[in-house]
């Protein structure tokens, strides 16, 4: 009988659905005669009437509103896994129990808090293995639950969090954020560039979240004028897309790209010399994977700060104040390959390319040992 898995993901950015992809596509590709995968997104599963407008919540929060996300996001930090958030934690739980007493896995791994305190909520009822994927650098405490088996986290830094909250450490697998395919194989960048139409010379890719932003266009304008390329991401805002699909034909350096799926992210950055954005866990974790060096410009108050907190100080990104510095920071490396090549090869020593594949392996050998009888001893 084959093992069954499902994977918990969430509509809040397309970083847990990416993550999630990656982890079931390994699994598939490997053991697609002993395995079963199921990736099940919760909200749209479970609560079909507020995932949409919480997501759209989220996102205009986050964007609009970053100060009022801070103090959200620090306030609810500060309480116990224990008492924090219950009641909308487990939101969705009859559908999410009845679902999975139906659908029986063997081990539910999840990639958004709320999963993994339904899936902790619920373990000792299922009996399967429950691990949790922190697709960030830092750790909310909404992503902790006492029944959680395993932990994987971004980075060994990470650890300190979860210990200091009584997590065990040998349930901690710094294993990186997991990744898809595209990311990890090598391209030939002189191939990929003839197939976009970009000439050889210095590439910058301006992305910032899967909707884009308003101000982005402003800094396109101050960019163009720099001796560079600007790929320019502009994801599925329609209006930005067309605005600075216009500016292009003034300035011809630009080239305008609307939502684009992780393949083209992939050879985007491939010949890109220098990322321009947000510090969204999956998107850094992929350019890590690909060597990029990173500028980042308003991170999200929170998961994101983090992450650029995380990234500056192991050397793989500058964080520009404003948007003069950004201008400022990016002509300087231009000129400066020396510096860049620092940012770069520190990107590389931290890229975790294999982190689905370590991530599944882990979690499977949990389930032989289990089906032999093995406990681990903590």
């Amino acid at each position: 009988m084959a093992i069954k898995i499902l994977i918990f993901t969430a509509p809040f950015g397309d970083g847990h659905r990416s993550a999630s992809e990656a982890v079931g596509n390994y699994i598939r590709k490997k053991y697609s005669d002993s395995v079963e995968v199921k990736v099940v997104d919760y909200f749209e599963t479970f609560t079909p009437r507020s995932a949409r407008f919480t997501a759209a919540l989220y996102q205009n929060v986050s964007v609009y509103w970053p100060s009022g996300w801070e103090i959200f996001f620090n306030a609810t930090h500060r309480l116990s896994p224990l008492t924090l958030f219950q009641p909308v934690n487990l939101i969705g739980m009859k559908g999410a129990e009845k679902f999975l007493m139906d659908y029986r896995p063997d081990i539910v791994i999840s990639t958004y808090p709320t999963c993994t305190q339904v899936a902790g909520e619920l373990k000792r009822t299922l009996g399967c293995l429950s691990a949790t994927v922190i697709t960030d650098f830092g750790v909310h405490n909404l992503w902790i639950h006492h029944n959680t088996d395993i932990y994987f986290v971004a980075a060994n830094i990470t650890k300190g969090h979860l210990t200091s909250q009584g997590i065990h450490s040998e349930c901690i697998e710094a294993a990186g954020i997991p990744v898809k395919d595209s990311f990890t194989l090598k391209q030939d960048s002189g191939e990929v560039r003839k197939r976009y139409g970009i000439k050889k010379g210095f590439t910058v890719l301006l992305t910032c979240g899967g909707t884009g932003t308003d101000w982005m266009l402003a800094l396109c304008r101050d960019l163009a004028h720099l001796h560079l390329q600007l790929l320019v991401i502009c994801g599925r805002n329609k209006q930005l897309f067309l605005q600075v699909r216009e500016l292009s034909n003034t300035f011809q350096n630009i080239f305008p790209f609307g939502f684009v799926e992780p393949e083209m992210m992939a050879d985007l950055m491939t010949i890109s010399d220098l990322m321009i954005g947000k510090a969204g866990g999956l998107t850094v974790s992929e350019a890590l994977c690909k060597g990029l060096p990173m500028l980042l410009y308003r991170p999200i108050p929170g998961q994101e700060s983090f992450n650029a907190d995380f990234l500056v100080e192991n050397g793989a990104a500058l964080l520009a104040g404003d948007k003069e510095d950004v201008v400022e920071k990016t002509a300087f490396l231009t000129k400066s390959p020396e510096r860049l090549e620092i940012l770069r090869t520190n990107a590389i020593l931290l890229g975790k390319p294999d982190a689905a594949r370590d991530i599944s392996e882990r979690v499977l050998k949990e389930m032989a040992c289990r089906a032999n009888g093995v406990e681990r001893e903590i």
